[in-house]
């Protein structure tokens, strides 16, 4: 709570006080120390190491406007008080917390959902938000339903869009493992899962399920962690994602119980500053760590000397892999196989647009034969497009004398093509049915001249997104080279793919007649991506999501280096109701009643009677 006060002194949101804590908010955000200044407090703190009889610390009252109550040995560093960021904070200890604090109280987990009766008595004290304080009806209690409280029909569909969605290899494990459909439960997540749930999952599956004000500003609070996440950053979007986070956590205010902000939700309002400072996350969070510690726990053979287990172990491995590297027909010790070198050749190719660099020749022709084209970017690609097959045949045809000169022609106007993907395996469509993977989705981009109608002569140069399913793998041999090309079902441009509440929707179904005489594409121009099915299993719509897999790495890629987030929606498009006043609980649920009364209302357990 309070997180009104890193607003802009003139926003809307400071004079709203049915939405908050029913006052004015008045004040500024603190400012952060210096360096000096900790040091100045700290200076005066002696830690006392002795083994005392008192089990319990007293207050200290002497000092009560200082933070800290020891002092680290990390002060002793002379550079210490200088750095501007002195202590990291753990974007996955910080996003696998949130995580669970959203999906408990969504689901109202018993014993670690925050809305309890306690939630509603703490409403009445504070005279706010009238529409869920409790109410006394013939010796029973009755609470209403808080907006971010789903039905019971709700959490089923909730629990099984995430336990049926199908995921691509190398991106997570198998989520359903962990969700009980029946029961309504996620347990056992782990931080990786969490990541995913943040990042994407949890934006898809709470899709059409709440009430639009805590949903939309649900789907902002995982955008603003897929943004920060990302391996590029821009230094100006990190200043605007800042004052995004301050006002969606005043809104989140608004929908969700004040004892849902713990510190570790406040600590968003930090994370911009130190990405802004330090740059992505990717190079400070715990990840890494975690993942090494698991190695060394496998290390432990004596449980009674677990270091000299793990330093045994270290020293043996360290030796092994030094003289691994001078024995022959032996693979280095710590190097990881790749999941598709049973394969003698790779053809998965990604990236870079095929013969991309003998598109960009035949346009830097037409712009010296002709000023004009150099001007009108439309009439440019026009003209390329009537003329480029014609101008390759021409060109080929004057070096097809010797293969010599055919192969160095060839990898001139094909430059960097060959960019292999060791960590991705796709999958047909025939094959999806038996698998629990989905390697299936593609997606291309193309430039292209359009027009709104048929009558419109004004042709614009623009992007279009062609998405569709993986049928087979065809690979063309020209005995000095293989190219492969990818045989796919493509959704239908005009009525088969369409925008909603900031999702993209993919009809798989019908309509897939339009490019049947043109099903074919370079595997240079594919990208994958992976779709989850809407509602039930006799849709037709599929939400579109994209992530890039592992041990993917871009080579010589020019212009294309620009990273594009992941988030399956546009949050640019989502409804803000910053002006409207609405009703604080659920009317399209009935109201809960509390499963046993106990002699402290605090213990009351409550549980949600369906409509």
């Amino acid at each position: 709570m309070g997180h009104r006060r890193f607003l802009a002194l003139s926003h809307l949101f400071r004079m709203k006080r049915s939405w908050f804590d029913g006052h004015i908010e008045n004040g500024i955000s603190p400012k952060i120390k210096t360096g000096e200044e900790n040091s100045s407090e700290v200076d005066k703190i002696v830690n006392d190491w002795s083994k005392s009889g008192k089990r319990k610390r007293k207050k200290n009252t002497t000092q009560s406007n200082v933070t800290w109550k020891k002092k680290s040995i990390f002060c002793r560093l002379p550079y210490w008080k200088t750095l501007l960021i002195r202590h990291n904070l753990d974007v996955m200890h910080v996003e696998k917390n949130i995580c669970e604090s959203i999906i408990n109280t969504l689901l109202n987990v018993k014993g670690k959902s925050k809305d309890s009766i306690n939630y509603h008595k703490d409403l009445k004290a504070m005279n706010i938000r009238h529409d869920l304080h409790s109410e006394s009806r013939e010796n029973k209690f009755y609470l209403p339903v808080a907006p971010h409280t789903l039905s019971k029909a709700e959490k089923q569909m909730f629990c099984k869009r995430l336990a049926t969605l199908r995921l691509p290899n190398s991106y997570g494990s198998n989520m359903a493992n962990c969700i009980s459909v029946e029961e309504c439960k996620i347990v056992r997540l782990k931080s990786h899962y969490c990541h995913l749930l943040m990042q994407q999952l949890l934006s898809v599956a709470l899709r059409g399920l709440l009430p639009k004000g805590p949903r939309n500003f649900i789907f902002k609070l995982c955008s603003f962690f897929n943004e920060i996440c990302q391996g590029v950053i821009d230094r100006n979007k990190v200043e605007i994602l800042e004052e995004d986070v301050s006002e969606t956590l005043c809104m989140l205010e608004r929908y969700f119980p004040p004892s849902f902000f713990n510190i570790m939700v406040h600590l968003k309002i930090h994370i911009g500053r130190e990405v802004r400072l330090c740059g992505p996350v990717q190079y400070r969070w715990m990840y890494p760590f975690e993942r090494y510690m698991k190695v060394l726990k496998e290390y432990v053979m004596n449980r009674a000397r677990p270091k000299g287990s793990i330093a045994e172990r270290y020293i043996f491995e360290e030796n092994a892999m030094f003289c691994s590297k001078y024995i022959k027909q032996t693979s280095e010790i710590g190097s990881r196989t790749a999941r598709n070198e049973e394969y003698e050749s790779d053809f998965l190719v990604a990236g870079v647009q095929f013969l991309k660099g003998s598109h960009l020749m035949h346009m830097d022709e037409l712009k010296s034969s002709d000023k004009r084209l150099g001007i009108n970017e439309n009439l440019l690609h026009k003209k390329h497009v009537d003329t480029f097959a014609t101008w390759l045949h021409n060109k080929l045809e004057v070096h097809i004398s010797t293969r010599l000169v055919f192969n160095s022609v060839i990898h001139s106007l094909i430059p960097n093509v060959f960019i292999i993907i060791t960590d991705c395996r796709p999958i047909v469509a025939g094959q999806y049915a038996e698998n629990s993977r989905q390697n299936s989705g593609i997606l291309v981009e193309a430039t292209t001249i359009c027009r709104s109608s048929a009558k419109d002569n004004a042709h614009v140069v623009d992007k279009v997104l062609y998405y569709g399913v993986l049928r087979d793998i065809i690979v063309l041999d020209y005995n000095t080279f293989h190219i492969p090309i990818f045989w796919c079902d493509w959704a239908n441009i005009v009525n088969g793919i369409k925008k909603e509440d900031g999702f993209t929707l993919v009809n798989l179904h019908q309509g897939q007649g339009q490019f049947e005489n043109d099903p074919f594409i370079l595997a240079s121009q594919a990208k994958q991506v992976f779709y989850s099915r809407e509602e039930n299993e006799t849709s037709n719509w599929y939400v579109v999501l994209q992530a890039s897999p592992r041990d993917f790495h871009v080579l010589h890629m020019e212009e294309d280096t620009s990273y594009g987030a992941t988030i399956p929606l546009d949050v640019t498009q989502l409804e803000d109701n910053h002006e409207k006043d609405e009703n604080f609980a659920r009317i399209d649920i009935a109201p809960m009643i509390p499963a046993f009364c106990s002699k402290r209302i605090s213990n009351l357990v409550a549980f949600s009677v369906d409509v």
